[in-house]
């Protein structure tokens, strides 16, 4: 059976956040593997190489390099989840994580993979949203421009509070990256 557990799963994204940034693209692949073949985490796991790509991206700064450690992350998901000893059935739990959670899970569906009520959500992400908002405004109003790293840890760290506001299973995630 997977580990599901954020506590293996945050270091873990953790490490290859790091290598990303620090473009060490085969241990990259290594991690992506591990990561994907002890969480079954594709869908939070995609969003790393998928926001450092949009980031690069949108500062117009994409090069080679870039589609390489993209590639390889990528790659090395798909051998951590090809070499498990679950392959093929793997594959119908990451239906599930990306297609019958959130607003449009069944109503069988435990409540981890339901969205969270809005204010409940609110009232607890209140402190931790004001940190945020507060530390984006002092960055956005320094006159440096912002890079491609620096746009694509804002993207992950917006791509995890989308994935908390979709289902109740990924809260541990995005306070982690907001702070």
């Amino acid at each position: 059976h997977h580990v599901r557990a954020p506590i293996v799963a945050l270091p873990i994204l953790l490490v290859a956040v790091i290598l990303y940034v620090r473009e060490r693209p085969l241990l990259l692949c290594l991690v992506a593997c591990l990561f994907m073949n002890l969480y079954l985490g594709a869908v939070v796991a995609v969003l790393v190489p998928v926001c450092f790509v949009a980031g690069q991206i949108l500062a117009r700064t994409t090069t080679r390099r870039t589609w390489v450690l993209a590639g390889l992350f990528l790659a090395g998901l798909a051998a951590g989840l090809v070499i498990s000893p679950y392959f093929p059935e793997n594959l119908p739990f990451l239906k599930i994580q990306m297609f019958e959670t959130g607003l449009g899970a069944e109503k069988d569906v435990p409540s981890e993979w339901r969205s969270f009520d809005a204010w409940a959500l609110a009232k607890m992400s209140a402190p931790l949203a004001v940190i945020w908002v507060g530390s984006l405004i002092v960055r956005l109003r320094r006159d440096e421009r912002m890079d491609g790293t620096s746009i694509g840890l804002l993207l992950v760290n917006l791509a995890f509070l989308g994935l908390t506001l979709k289902a109740r299973r990924f809260i541990e995630y995005w306070p982690v990256f907001a702070l």
